[in-house]
């Protein structure tokens, strides 16, 4: 799970979620999110920017359509009534497969109390993305998400956060493995140098759009570069 550092949102819009939550704060509408298409749009846009295109939680591609990714709220509205319009509480999440069966649901649609017994977040557990702690996932070979801690209190978070999102789904877990394989052969026939150049590139930083499954990438071929 990459560290994410959002961007400013843009001036008025960030003034008008103000006046939107503050309308909920007062008990003048009901607590609802509900922004208008331009809204939501260059908020979209922002987180858009700021993840690189992936998703918060799985890291997997998407895009500006809502058929691949919502505007996802870190603590739920259920949960946090007067975080409803903050920008700080956003995220872009993928939608995870919300036509098929529940064991494929994942990350933001997973995460919502009614697939878990209707129980509510705990979040001194759960992993946010937005904070340092978000590096405690490791990638291993096999595409499954582990702790990089032997502190049972790390432990514990990263396996909370990979059954509250789904993030060990065995479609996911096979997205991650193809993703690596797809890396091994594309390395296979280069010397060490163009090796070094191909995993440089894919894990640049400054890149606008950065290779689905990054992390996963990092905690695989990292070796390479050290």
């Amino acid at each position: 799970m990459r560290k994410i550092i959002k961007l400013p949102l843009q001036t008025d819009v960030l003034e008008q979620l103000k006046a939107k939550q503050q309308r909920i704060n007062n008990g003048e509408v009901k607590p609802k999110f509900d922004p208008s298409p331009r809204q939501r749009r260059i908020v979209t846009d922002s987180l858009l920017q700021a993840q690189k295109k992936l998703c918060c939680y799985c890291e997997c591609a998407i895009s500006q359509s809502t058929v691949h990714a919502h505007i996802e709220h870190f603590h739920e509205q259920s949960d946090y009534k007067d975080k409803i319009y903050d920008y700080d509480n956003f995220l872009l999440s993928c939608q995870g497969d919300i036509a098929n069966d529940t064991v494929k649901m994942q990350c933001g649609h997973a995460k919502e109390r009614s697939r878990h017994a209707k129980t509510s977040v705990d979040y001194d557990l759960l992993l946010n993305p937005m904070e340092d702690k978000a590096d405690l996932f490791f990638y291993n070979a096999s595409g499954i998400i582990e702790s990089k801690s032997t502190e049972k209190a790390d432990i514990d978070r990263v396996e909370y956060t990979c059954k509250r999102l789904n993030l060990n789904n065995p479609g996911l877990i096979e997205e991650r493995v193809d993703a690596i394989e797809r890396i091994e052969v594309a390395l296979r026939d280069l010397s060490l140098t163009e090796q070094k150049n191909l995993i440089k590139i894919l894990l640049d930083e400054n890149q606008d759009k950065l290779e689905p499954f990054h992390s996963t990438i990092i905690d695989n071929f990292i070796f390479l570069l050290e």
